[in-house]
């Protein structure tokens, strides 16, 4: 399957291939569909995010899906010297990928761990945001910009702060 952020495209076989829509209905028909097939292992890659609905949608249905690294994909579409990238083929190279080599399922983390990853990568774009401040700070030549950069690194420091604690006390749970 080949995930993009308004739709996939779903290659069973040769006769059978559909696109749909990257929403909550469109999840809710592939389920549906997926649920026909007896033993159905999905692939995909990991699309910057696109991918999280489909994975949550897979498991909660508890249908088998794999979730590899694009890297990974096209090394092997250059193998099979499959150099052309339309989504078609795209979910076909996934398709041979998953047959061939087997993959692994991917296994999502329990809420807990889910929440904490969030929290954490919330609280590394606040710092980098705060950390390019500091530097604009440094660069600042008037009064007003320095109030207004002075009241932004305030900001995010806080912001930083209430993650911090947050983080703690779902470590602690």
């Amino acid at each position: 399957m080949d995930v993009a952020k308004d739709s996939m495209e779903v290659f069973v076989g040769p006769s059978r291939r559909f696109a749909i829509e990257n929403t909550s209905q469109g999840l809710a028909q592939l389920v549906k569909e997926l649920g026909s097939f007896e033993g159905a292992h999905v692939v995909f890659e990991a699309t910057g995010g696109c991918e999280i609905m489909l994975s949550d949608a897979l498991a909660q249905a508890k249908i088998k899906f794999s979730r590899i690294n694009p890297r990974q994909a096209r090394d092997f579409a250059k193998a099979l010297n499959r150099l052309a990238k339309t989504d078609r083929i795209d979910a076909e190279v996934l398709a041979e990928f998953g047959k061939r080599l087997e993959p692994l399922p991917t296994v999502l983390p329990d809420e807990a761990s889910r929440l904490l990853h969030d929290l954490v990568s919330r609280r590394r774009q606040l710092v980098d945001m705060r950390s390019m401040e500091q530097m604009r700070l440094k660069q600042a030549r008037t009064k007003r910009l320095v109030q207004s950069l002075d009241r932004t690194i305030a900001f995010l420091s806080k912001q930083i702060g209430a993650l911090d604690g947050d983080i703690d006390k779902t470590c602690k749970t």
